[in-house]
């Protein structure tokens, strides 16, 4: 049997042991729980404490409306500004989780400069995997008008993918969608829950594994769909460069050019297109791409 090409992420070579004890299920399940429930008391402090946040702060003011308006489309359209509070929580904790693990485990999270010749790449493959999502996209579009039930979860999609607006502003939406809640998950699935899996199984499979569960997080199904292959490219990246900055840095280029970009040029389709086709011509080009990567990483 041909040996598969997997495995190439391990460099520690075939003497590593590793163990697959019960933590390797419990630590990655809790920390999402935790994640999942983190976010939900922020919200819903949020929402309670909205009318005396809004007079502090000096937001725009929905206390009147607050006893008819749905929760839920508070939450919704504020999403960025609750991602900012969420993120500001959760990202000293993943770093002092992944602090103290690393004083026993030196690998726990790879924290190296990011070489130079994986920066490219990587930008590279974050545009890609923005033109392969719009493919898929623009094939569900298609699909949903023959199929009720894709062209209902299609809306259910659009419907939350509302809450990456600028609607409270460009600079909420860049801090909280673009930057915090990226980097708070690249803590979570990269850092403790690969490195968690990592130390039971070969590298490959801990990346399909984190890919798997990074996409059944977002708990939406078209969202659960198109997560796979970006998280499972987040992943094999963080493997194979051996920097945890590289996977942080993709993940929050494809934030921004889904969320930031589509919400500055609104109406202006002459240059959606422009933005759209570069990303499909990027997803053709990554596949050169990962085969450059695959060939530096096997000459060492």
């Amino acid at each position: 049997m041909a040996t598969p090409e997997f495995p190439a992420f391990d460099q520690e070579g075939p003497g590593v042991k590793r163990e697959f004890r019960l933590r390797t299920l419990i630590v990655p399940l809790s920390m999402i729980l935790i994640h999942l429930l983190v976010i939900d008391i922020v919200a819903n402090f949020y929402v309670q404490s909205y009318p005396w946040l809004s007079s502090l702060l000096g937001w725009q003011d929905h206390s009147s409306s607050l006893a008819t308006m749905d929760i839920q489309d508070l939450i919704l359209n504020d999403y960025p500004r609750i991602s900012v509070f969420y993120g500001l929580f959760l990202i000293p904790l993943y770093s002092l989780i992944l602090f103290f693990r690393r004083l026993n485990q030196r690998d726990a999270i790879w924290l190296k400069k990011p070489d130079k010749k994986h920066l490219l790449p990587a930008l590279i493959l974050s545009i890609g995997l923005l033109g392969v999502t719009n493919l898929l996209f623009s094939g569900l579009m298609i699909l949903g008008d023959s199929v009720p039930a894709v062209e209902r979860l299609m809306a259910d999609y659009l419907e939350q993918a509302e809450a990456f607006s600028p609607a409270l502003g460009y600079g909420w939406l860049i801090a909280g969608i673009t930057i915090l809640a990226p980097l708070s998950e690249e803590l979570l699935f990269r850092g403790i829950i690969q490195g968690e899996l990592r130390r039971a199984m070969p590298e490959w499979l801990a990346v399909v594994i984190q890919a798997a569960l990074f996409a059944v997080f977002h708990m939406q199904a078209i969202q659960v769909l198109y997560v796979f292959l970006p998280a499972l490219a987040l992943g094999a990246m963080y493997a194979v460069t051996r920097s945890f900055w590289v996977p942080v840095l993709m993940h929050v280029v494809f934030n921004f050019l889904g969320s930031v970009v589509p919400a500055m040029l609104n109406g202006q389709d002459n240059l959606i297109q422009i933005v759209v086709w570069t990303e499909v011509a990027c997803a053709v080009i990554s596949v050169g791409v990962i085969s450059y990567l695959r060939h530096q990483h096997q000459r060492g």
